[in-house]
């Protein structure tokens, strides 16, 4: 179970590299601090939404998240 779990954790944190080395390879170098602040705003913004959307959710079943 620590296992799986860990090996989802790894590939889910790959996320952040990808989304920045893609936002370096599509910007124009004078917007790319600009774009790196949106990437990282998404992803925290993500990550404050996510539980209360799901905890939304859950209020219909505890499958409908899934």
């Amino acid at each position: 179970m620590a296992f799986s779990a860990r090996l989802i954790a790894g590939i889910s944190s790959s996320t952040f590299a990808l989304s920045y080395a893609c936002a370096t390879d599509i910007t124009p170098e004078e917007k790319r601090a600009q774009r790196f602040g949106m990437v990282g705003a998404a992803f925290r913004g993500g990550f404050v939404l996510g539980p209360v959307i799901g905890g939304f959710l859950s209020e219909f079943g505890e499958r409908v998240p899934f």
